[in-house]
């Protein structure tokens, strides 16, 4: 880690050093790797085929096609007037050239020079996630990974690290690629930020190009102080748009990830950014994926894994509640792999153990494409490097994509949307893996959270951390247990004054520890604030009842006080409803309480309900107020529910109490049965007339039906009578034609006749 930091140090003291001496024409080099299998080569030309001469860039070829590597490179070579050259030494990547790396080697890039190396025995190692991985490293923010047609799911971890460390990430439109198998996958896991044909990439990494180029001429401390100092606007507008608080993320990793933001946006200013996240209806989620992207594997860090496998697991499996499951929870799961990977060891040891128990792996996140994709159980078949072969064939199975996790082991993890900011914890737990979350986060939520990871142990439960994590400032709470691999166990003696976190809110616990060096904040001494700290957390210890924030559903928004008594959540699904996780003796009263208070009355109080708590039957006085005055602005729909315990239930006097409580209950109950039922009578009636009346409606329908079929038969009728009556006058009409002609043709007939008998009389008279 220090000599990747380093490393990232010296580029950059380059890249400024650059721009210093060549002035504006120092434009960086970014370097474009591209990704494909079938049907890639076609994509490649097509994508090349649009790219300048002059255009700065400098790509990497990663095909894994079964093809000749010289005939590889004429093809390409026919596209575009760059420089085509196969990598079989270390190369130095230039701008204004195209690498092409053969068929059955693996590149990576170190400091600007590529190297390429045999493939590894595993043939499951992904050549084009290796050097996407090295190149995000080397690259940073110059580095563009494309995933184009192909089948399978190589590229998608290598993008992820590209987006991690601040570059670009593309892939084919599915319907532009022969075989869209590979960047579906890439798109499906949310780590592609432009998603086009191939015709229309060469322009987006062009002006992803630009944006870095104006961005390094502009003073790299200036930008970055401006986005600290708008840190917090930015969060606010992101907490709106999203729900989610991320002010108290790492402050470092928040401002690599909004300049990254600009860099796609190709935003002049941050403060022409934040107009954009609060007009854009859409960019508020991409910046919550580009904060929460996690990088994630199986069995991440090996060696800890066997340690959590050889001393935390057998004491927790081999406990004495054999009937008990054995519960896990595993914050900030990403994509799934760390909780399928505890799921498996955990099975593990229940079978060594040779106690069967049932098995719960509470997997949250708030990102929940990546929750969507955990669920499914689907992973490329690089996953081999790090599952073992008797893993791989007892727990997945194998398709022509990679491995999809077993039935029984989906059903061992419950992946469910969680924040570990907002909502209530999980409770009981025999095992916290929280790997790697906790250097996200601010010192100062980090105080708050680690009581709240004790809180959510069962007592010798066991917490698993990252490398770089560590509990110094809590010995009080927590026991190392291996603390070389970041594996701790509860303290029993210690329990922390408060539990519950809020994000953003005056509510929620105080850690008393924290002894660092005092900080002005605000332009309050961090002695003052330390001293109104200790203050406001013995008034609410001692004085405050257990509290809750709700809106009209009952679902939380906030809790104060010692409410983890009050807190019986039921099996299954995690759920942040109150009515659903308070004792059952008090959920009808509750939910009653809030409909009453959804009326308008300013307070609503149920005196003398009885609870189980902490071992005994308590009274426990329940009132619910609107949240802030009846007509004020900004609390419209949200409730205090405030719980006060009004000690045991001892003797007869207290049973005839509680006795009494309930039959003013029952009777409550049945009054508003009573009132139901009338009211659902007179429902009943006003139904019954409706029905009378569209029943009538429906007679008097079907009358005017029937009054227009006769009219349609009358003028059929009619119709027909004019047609008879159209037919006589036709025959009519004919016969006055033929009488009209035939006193002509008689007169004709005589005419030619008179002749004749002329002739006949001359005969008579001429001599025999």
């Amino acid at each position: 880690m220090a000599r990747r930091r380093a490393r990232s140090g010296a580029k950059a003291a380059v890249a400024e050093a650059s721009a210093t001496t060549s002035g504006p024409a120092a434009v960086p080099v970014v370097v474009v790797g591209l990704g494909a299998s079938a049907g890639g080569l076609e994509a490649v030309q097509r994508l090349l085929a649009r790219v300048p001469d002059d255009s700065g860039l400098s790509f990497v070829l990663v095909l894994m096609l079964r093809r000749d590597a010289r005939q590889l490179a004429r093809l390409v070579a026919r596209q575009t007037r760059m420089r085509v050259e196969l990598v079989q030494a270390p190369t130095r990547v230039e701008a204004g050239s195209i690498c092409i790396v053969p068929p059955g080697l693996v590149p990576t890039i170190e400091e600007g020079t590529l190297s390429v190396h045999p493939e590894d025995d595993t043939p499951t190692r992904s050549a084009i996630d290796t050097f996407f991985r090295s190149l995000a490293e080397d690259q940073g923010e110059c580095a563009v990974g494309v995933v184009l047609s192909g089948s399978g799911s190589d590229g998608t971890a290598g993008l992820r690290a590209i987006r991690e460390q601040g570059g670009l990430t593309l892939a084919q439109a599915p319907e532009t690629a022969g075989d869209p198998s590979l960047p579906q996958a890439a798109i499906g896991a949310g780590l592609v930020d432009v998603v086009v044909p191939p015709e229309r990439m060469a322009s987006r990494i062009l002006d992803h190009r630009r944006a870095v180029a104006r961005s390094r001429s502009l003073a790299a401390e200036t930008q970055d102080a401006d986005l600290r100092a708008r840190k917090g606007e930015l969060c606010r507008i992101l907490e709106l748009r999203t729900g989610h608080d991320l002010s108290g993320y790492q402050e470092e990793a928040l401002v690599r990830r909004l300049r990254r933001r600009l860099l796609i946006h190709d935003a002049p200013s941050v403060a022409a950014y934040a107009l954009l996240l609060a007009q854009d209806p859409a960019e508020p989620d991409r910046l919550l994926r580009d904060l929460l992207v996690g990088v994630t594997r199986f069995f991440r860090d090996r060696e800890a894994f066997l340690t959590l496998a050889a001393k935390a697991l057998p004491a927790i499996v081999g406990g004495d509640a054999a009937e008990a499951p054995v519960r896990v929870w595993v914050p900030g799961c990403a994509s799934g792999e760390e909780a399928y990977s505890i799921a498996m060891l955990v099975r593990e040891a229940v079978e060594n153990a040779g106690r069967p128990r049932p098995i719960q792996i509470f997997a949250t996140d708030i990102d929940t494409e990546l929750l969507a994709a955990a669920r499914k159980g689907r992973f490329p078949g690089t996953i081999a490097a790090d599952v073992s072969k008797e893993r791989l064939a007892r727990f997945f199975l194998r398709d022509e994509s990679g491995y999809v996790a077993a039935q029984a082991l989906r059903e061992t993890c419950l992946f469910s949307r969680h924040s570990l900011v907002r909502d209530p914890p999980f409770s009981n737990l025999d095992l916290i893996s929280c790997r790697n979350v906790l250097t996200y986060l601010e010192p100062d939520l980090q105080k708050k959270l680690v009581p709240l990871l004790h809180y959510a142990l069962r007592p010798g439960g066991h917490l698993f951390l990252g490398a770089a994590e560590g509990l110094d400032a809590y010995a009080e709470l927590f026991e190392p247990d291996e603390e070389r691999h970041r594996l701790f166990r509860r303290a029993d003696g210690a329990t922390p004054r408060a539990l519950f976190p809020l994000s953003a809110g005056r509510l929620g616990f105080i850690p008393a520890t924290g002894n660092g060096e005092a900080r002005q904040e605000g332009g309050r001494p961090a002695s003052q604030r330390r001293l109104a700290a200790a203050f406001e957390r013995t008034v609410l210890d001692e004085y405050a009842p257990p509290c809750a924030l709700v809106n009209a559903g009952g679902d939380i928004l906030a809790l104060a006080g010692r409410i983890g008594r009050y807190f019986h959540p039921p099996p299954g699904s995690l759920t942040t409803n109150l009515v659903e996780v308070v004792p059952a003796g008090m959920r009808q009263e509750l939910r009653l309480a809030l409909q009453e208070a959804g009326t308008g009355v300013d307070t609503v109080v149920r005196e003398g309900l009885a609870v189980e708590a902490e071992g005994a039957l308590r009274r426990v006085r329940l009132s619910v107020r609107p949240a802030v005055p009846t007509g004020a602005a900004g609390g419209s729909g949200l409730y205090v529910v405030v719980f006060q315990d009004a000690g045991l239930l001892q003797g007869a006097a207290d049973a005839a109490a509680l006795r009494r409580g309930q039959q003013a209950g029952v009777e409550r109950l049945e009054s508003e049965l009573r009132a139901t039922q009338v009211e659902l009578r007179g429902t009943t009636q006003e139904l019954e007339t409706t029905l009378e009346a569209l029943r009538s409606a429906g007679e008097e329908l079907a009358a005017v039906r029937e009054h227009l079929e006769s009219t349609d038969e009358e003028l059929l009728t009619s119709q027909e009578e004019l047609r008879i009556l159209n037919e006589e006058l036709a025959t009519l009409h004919s016969q006055l034609g033929r009488n009209a002609t035939a006193p002509a043709v008689a007169g004709f007939g005589r005419r030619r006749g008179a002749p004749s008998s002329r002739a006949a009389r001359l005969d008579e008279r001429r001599p025999g």
